[in-house]
């Protein structure tokens, strides 16, 4: 490095210290700074398909690793932070004759690329690291507001309507009535934000254009949101037909920046396009300026050598006419690598100081290393066709790889590099033509077999093996140690090794497993992916280790797809851990008395399927995969919807509202299970009850489960809005009708989660609803009332009826059991009037004892409490169940008791969950 060049830089390096002037603030006094602009039509360093004079960046997108994607109409752009050139992923189109394709773009969480062409017409994507593309059939106004959902989904949004695109049909919804809109935007859980033009109200819709949420942008009257991004948090950041502003969730703008403070003049109209990065890094295109500039919204958070790079600018920007300023911009780019910015910065210097002879040799020497990488990249693609395919597939990339050395020999003269370069492509293509190699023998692959992956299998895929290759051994010796390895870009981190077949002799054949070890970035995938998988067989023969290698494709789908060939997968779905879906379940029953009838569990399911009924969630059938006719099947794919989803849509087929209600039943510690019927499923809870209390529950039309010696209560999801009672009794006739033919099934979710653990999930911004309180009161007055009618009032008539022929200890016994359930429902007087009876003609009947003191601690009555207790004490002296009871109950002091207990009479202590804090269970018998 020459004296100058350190010396400017150390300057630069003082100057990124000075505070710098900020753009104008919101309300949260944050504004972004800038930190500098690049021109594409500047680049050098990569083959382009058409001039550089024409080349205008129309659109912007951050892919989630940081990288720049630009579309310019006819090309689209990967740049890395240092304005360098990554990629074009779109170069197939461009390859194939196509033009006009890059002018609006979008990108999905998956960093998919969405591209449309400039009269509406033409939709392509592109997955990530792909280069083929999907073509996608779509109508829409030119210059229409264009986005994609995170599952894959386009929509075009014009002045009144939206047109969503879903598995090859067309969705259309009308936008309410006066509202018009020129921007919209993807946001999170597929939905699709929408600013209307004249009121700047901002409203989130569904795909099915059910309105989910509305709020008030903070613009003056006559500013128009021209496009927006939504970002994670709910907030936008939008571009107005005279700056960029971000607003928060509520609508307020949070900064503003229109590039006058920085000196930046610059026009935003229907093309001004914004893309914000995950480190705080906001992009803007100024599209007649043909740039890109480049703000920081945490500016102390810079990198140094981008600290010094805005340091340069906006010295350049206070300095007025001096040209040696852009010399030092210069300076830090080529510091950092940025070998293009540089150039062109140089080439501005330049403009001004043609005579600089030494800034003429940078200029040039930064030229010919930009043109070797090009030389370089070329010929790698051409060894790489020529490896693969040979030398006719190759002929396109070697002519162009040999062109652009010829360029640099012809301006660098006897060049070593370029000299070497060039003989060794020159030599491997003439091999390829004369075919000198003879082909290797190799084993013959008979077939390849790559199942389509699944996000929510993730885990199962490290014993389940996700596809097979069959070999045959075709050469006339033994192989040994065989293995096929698995590797999926991006979605792998490093290739999964397949078990080891130890010998295949001569004209034999056998089956390699394959396995995917996918890595947690499919758990961020919403939409279906094509991949291309690279699959490698690997042998020893006599010559030492060989491989064949195969490029198979496979289908990554979206986290929320599976197949039914096994209803535990429906657990990865059952999402207790939700942000909203844990704060609503509380809500639902943080407000519940802690009584109810049975006990506080089953009072608590009760109460939540009754809030879920007062949204109210509807059942809606899935028109492209309805459960009935794929549950059971391996081919078939589903979509199973997030239960904090369904709550926001309020609704859902069998799968959605089970997941749903079993997330919201598990929030609050209530263990749930997967019911399934022929083409159903729904769900059931752990009322903790033992298997010995099943008499608490047998009424006509109710059933329960038994399952580890508790007994369970199926729940039909689909009918909540009829209330809990109606669901149970709903739920309770599918186990009636199919329990005796071996069609049910029951799956506990905690026995599922070691294979099918819950999926994480960011942050959602959907409102969740809340459920309506005059229809709650009316469905769990009424849900009350049945169960009061033909459970509660059922069981009474049912254990008097067997009491009256009863005597002795039997009707005792049985008495006991008809004043518990009078206390399970509220009845304590009823409870207690039996009791009584019991005592009456049997003083020395401890269980009734106890229970009459239970019911007398419970509301309040300590001193009635203990006078039972000490007639319980008289009974039965130095009982072990006695003196516990009494512990639980914390009356031990009052009553004197020791330490010393002899047991002469156990009881047995009932399981109930319902005893109130201090008090102890019911005494059975």
């Amino acid at each position: 490095m020459i004296p100058a060049f350190r010396s400017r830089l150390a300057i630069l390096a003082v100057a990124t210290t000075v505070a710098m002037a900020p753009c104008h603030a919101g309300p949260n006094d944050i504004a972004p700074v800038l930190v500098d602009w690049f021109s594409p039509a500047d680049l050098v360093g990569v083959d382009l398909p058409i001039n550089r004079s024409v080349i205008y960046p129309y659109a912007l997108a951050v892919k989630r690793d940081g990288t720049l994607l630009v579309a310019c109409g006819t090309v689209v752009l990967a740049l890395d932070r240092r304005w360098q050139v990554t990629g074009l992923p779109a170069k197939r189109l461009t390859d194939e004759g196509n033009y006009n394709f890059a002018y609006s773009m979008a990108m999905t969480r998956a960093d998919t690329i969405y591209l449309r062409s400039t009269d509406g017409a033409g939709m392509w994507a592109f997955a990530d690291g792909a280069s083929d593309y999907r073509r996608i059939r779509a109508e829409g106004q030119p210059g229409s507001a264009f986005g994609v959902l995170d599952d894959g989904t386009p929509f075009v949004a014009e002045s009144q309507a939206v047109r969503v695109y879903r598995n090859g049909s067309e969705l259309r919804f009308q936008l309410p009535e006066g509202m018009s809109a020129i921007a919209a935007s993807a946001g999170p859980d597929d939905t699709i934000w929408v600013a209307d033009t004249a009121t700047s109200v901002v409203t989130a819709f569904s795909v099915e254009g059910t309105p989910l949420k509305r709020f008030h942008l903070d613009l003056k009257p006559g500013q128009i949101v021209m496009r927006m991004r939504v970002l994670p948090d709910g907030g936008l950041l939008a571009a107005t037909m005279a700056d960029v502003r971000r607003f928060d969730a509520a609508g307020r703008t949070v900064w503003t920046w229109n590039g006058s403070e920085d000196g930046i003049s610059m026009s935003f109209s229907t093309y001004t396009d914004v893309a914000l990065g995950d480190d705080g890094i906001v992009y803007v295109n100024d599209m007649l300026g043909k740039r890109v500039l480049r703000l920081a919204e945490r500016p102390s958070e810079l990198p140094p050598d981008l600290a010094a790079v805005a340091a340069a600018g906006r010295a350049i920007r206070r300095g007025g006419d001096r040209p040696e300023l852009v010399l030092a911009l210069a300076d830090a780019y080529e510091s950092m690598g940025a070998v293009e910015a540089a150039r062109a910065a140089l080439e501005r210097y330049l403009d001004e100081r043609p005579a600089d002879a030494r800034a003429t040799g940078r200029k040039l020497g930064l030229e010919s290393s930009l043109l070797k990488a090009k030389a370089r990249s070329a010929q790698l693609v051409a060894m790489d066709l020529l490896a693969r395919f040979g030398a006719e597939t190759a002929r396109d990339a070697y002519g162009r790889a040999m062109r652009t050395w010829e360029s640099l020999r012809a301006g660098s003269g006897d060049d070593e590099e370029i000299r070497a370069a060039m003989t060794g492509l020159r030599t491997a293509f003439q091999a390829a033509e004369r075919g000198t190699e003879a082909a290797r023998p190799s084993p013959k692959v008979e077939s390849a077999e790559l199942a389509a992956l699944f996000p929510a299998l993730i885990r199962s895929y490290r014993t389940k093996p996700a596809g097979s290759i069959f070999v045959r051994n075709t050469l006339s010796e033994p192989i040994r140690n065989v293995r096929a390895d698995l590797y999926i870009k991006k979605y792998m981190d490093f290739p999964a090794e397949g078990p080891v077949v130890p010998h295949i002799d001569p004209g034999d054949a056998a089956g390699l497993d394959i396995f995917a070890l996918l890595n947690e970035e499919v758990l961020e995938v919403q939409e279906d992916l094509p991949l291309q998988a690279q699959v490698t067989i690997r042998y020893t023969d006599a010559r030492g280790e060989r491989s064949i290698e195969l490029s198979r494709p496979v289908m990554l789908y979206r986290r929320t797809a599976i197949t039914w060939d096994d209803t535990a997968k429906l657990a990865a779905f059952i999402t207790p851990n939700e942000d909203s879906v844990t704060r609503m379940a509380f809500e639902m029953v943080g407000t519940a008395s802690a009584s109810g009838p049975v006990s506080r569990t089953f009072a608590t399911a009760a109460r939540i399927c009754d809030s879920l009924g007062a949204l109210p969630l509807t059942y809606i059938k899935d028109p492209q995969s309805p459960i009935d006719a794929v549950l059971g099947t391996s081919g078939s794919v589903d979509t199973v919807r997030f239960p904090r989803t369904t709550l926001a849509y309020r609704g859902g087929d069998c799968d959605d509202t089970t997941a749903l209600l079993a997330s919201l039943l598990e929030a609050v510690g209530i263990p749930t299970a997967i019911m399934t019927s022929p083409g159903h499923v729904f769900v059931a809870f752990d009322t903790g009850e033992s298997t010995d209390n099943a008499w608490l529950f047998i009424a006509p039309g109710f059933r329960t489960v038994q399952h580890k010696g508790t007994l369970w209560i199926p729940v039909e999801s689909t009918v909540l809005s009829d209330g809990f009672a109606d669901a149970w009794w709903a739920a309770s006739d599918l186990v009636e009708r199919h329990a005796a033919s071996g069609d049910l099934g029951f799956l506990a979710v905690a026995d599922a989660r070691a294979t099918y653990p819950s999926l994480p999930l960011s942050p959602s911004t959907l409102p969740a609803p809340a459920p309506d309180a005059k229809r709650f009161s009316s469905i769990s007055k009424r849900s009350s009332a049945i169960l009061d009618t033909d459970l509660y009032k059922a069981a009474v008539r049912a254990i008097e009826g067997q009491r009256k022929t009863q005597g002795g200890g039997a009707w005792n016994r049985t008495g006991n059991r008809l004043a518990q359930l009078h206390a399970r429902f509220g009845r304590d007087d009823l409870a207690e009037a039996v009791l009584s009876g019991i005592v009456g003609v049997d003083p020395a009947y401890l269980p009734a004892l106890l229970n009459l003191a239970g019911l007398a601690a419970r509301t309040d009555r300590k001193a009635e409490a203990l006078a039972w207790l000490r007639r319980a004490a008289a009974v039965a002296p130095g009982s072990a169940s006695v003196s516990a009871w009494i512990k639980a109950a914390g009356f031990s002091g009052e009553l004197g008791f020791g330490a010393a207990i002899v047991e002469t009479q156990p009881a047995v202590v009932s399981t109930d969950r319902a005893s109130a804090p201090g008090v102890p269970a019911w005494v059975d018998e």
